[in-house]
């Protein structure tokens, strides 16, 4: 017996079917008589928009025929052979495949001709990178690649990103802009400026105005006051211990956030100078458990034991890789490599109410100049490299030092080669606030 439903859902892709086919052919007989390029273009999209409408319909009916169209995804092979017969008698998926191969084309010149619009020329490449102070080697390196026509872009291996380098037209246009954001927040004073463009204020917080003096942030001196590293000077740790990154070895603290604080650490030691303590404890680690909501209790004495026999410390610095949605993903370039970006972060001691009384953090006002401080000097450096500085509620520990530092760095999206390469320009920025420069 037949089924009437099956056999009206039938005629109804049949009709479909053959609609499409007598448009089709319409429009390709249409084509070959109008010489115009509008008109031939006009009459493609129409056909597209069409096929679109006949692919809505098949899906919206739950054809047998969809298996014949998901075939184009194995570019016009298909292993069942009955397909590949009725592809040979009604080939219906060239249109879509042909179509599917023009779009493409289509966003390869279109991504070649964006490319090509962000690339200063090399005369203009080479001014810039000298002016800013770059080394002859790399000025050199630099102009080799513009020579041989690379593209200003990087395209992500693992994710559908163009990244922009640190010398195409978008990351020196932002670049200019990072500096003009400095220069009126410099000449204006201006709080609500202040709060709108350098910072990002949780819901669970208010950044109260008699705390974010600017004239005060601004000149508030955060230089290293023990400039002789015959002792400890730079105390490095981490709460969050187990925080690893996308390509992460289990088990393997190297490629955890605390194998990126040993990077740290080294290149402060041995490029800068500096005489660092790097504290490898997991303090979220209890047990054999993770326990991540009282890892800055457990912290804290121990922090305040290492501070109590270093009394020369004068910088504390807690990294942490941040967690976002799986879908996001902060990368730029610096120097030709992926690099992760990172934020500043600050406790204010303070709720929605008001401050919080079992709280006390008498260095605030040290801990806000200090990362803003360290902001602006990464916006003036580099394009894109840190981003607004979080706000958020409770102390995290800040109140050990005046010169307390939260970094969220990158995020579980961020490769182990992204987090250690983010290092480098930190190290930079951090030698320069430390030395007032």
């Amino acid at each position: 017996m037949i089924n009437k439903r099956a056999f009206v859902r039938f005629l109804n892709t049949s009709v479909w079917i053959l609609i499409t086919i007598l448009v089709s052919y319409i429009l390709m007989k249409s084509t070959i008589l109008f010489s115009g390029t509008n008109v031939r273009q006009t009459m493609s999209d129409m056909g597209d928009e069409i096929v679109s409408e006949v692919s809505n319909q098949l899906i919206m009916s739950n054809s047998p025929l969809l298996q014949y169209v998901d075939a184009a995804s194995n570019h016009r092979f298909s292993d069942n052979p009955l397909i590949n017969l009725v592809n040979n008698a009604f080939p219906i998926n060239n249109y879509f495949l042909d179509a599917f191969d023009e779009n493409l084309e289509k966003e390869n010149e279109n991504y070649n001709a964006k490319v090509n619009s962000l690339s200063y020329d090399s005369s203009e490449l080479s001014a810039i990178m000298e002016e800013n102070g770059y080394d002859a080697e790399y000025v050199e390196d630099v102009m080799s690649h513009e020579a041989n026509n690379e593209i200003s872009f990087i395209r992500g291996e693992t994710y559908l990103e163009d990244i922009p380098t640190e010398f195409s037209r978008e990351s020196l246009d932002m670049l200019n802009q990072n500096k003009n954001l400095i220069t009126k927040l410099k000449a204006e004073k201006n709080y609500d400026y202040l709060i709108s463009n350098f910072y990002i204020v949780d819901s669970g917080t208010k950044a109260m105005k008699q705390i974010f003096n600017v004239s005060q942030l601004l000149k508030k001196d955060v230089s290293l006051k023990n400039t002789k590293n015959n002792k400890p000077q730079v105390l490095i740790y981490h709460t969050h211990s187990q925080e690893a990154f996308i390509d992460s070895k289990k088990g393997e603290p190297d490629d955890t956030v605390v194998g990126v604080g040993a990077y740290l650490a080294k290149i402060l030691t041995e490029q800068y100078g500096y005489n660092v303590i790097h504290d490898t404890t997991t303090y979220d680690m209890i047990n054999g458990s993770l326990d991540r909501n009282k890892a800055y209790n457990y912290a804290l004495p121990a922090l305040q034991k290492t501070l109590k026999n270093n009394p020369s410390i004068e910088v504390v610095i807690d990294l942490h890789r941040d967690g976002v949605n799986d879908d996001t993903r902060r990368v730029t370039i610096i120097e030709g490599k992926k690099t992760a970006q990172l934020m500043f972060f600050n406790g204010l001691c303070r709720n929605n109410q008001g401050p919080i009384g079992y709280l006390k953090n008498p260095y605030i006002s040290d801990n806000l100049a200090f990362s803003l401080q360290l902001h602006m000097k990464s916006l003036s450096e580099y394009a894109n490299f840190t981003r607004k500085i979080y706000l958020k509620d409770y102390r995290y520990n800040l109140h050990l030092v005046p010169k307390s530092l939260l970094i969220e760095l990158g995020n579980q999206n961020n490769t182990v080669a992204e987090a250690k390469n983010a290092m480098e320009p930190l190290a930079n920025i951090l030698d320069q606030v430390l030395k007032g420069k």
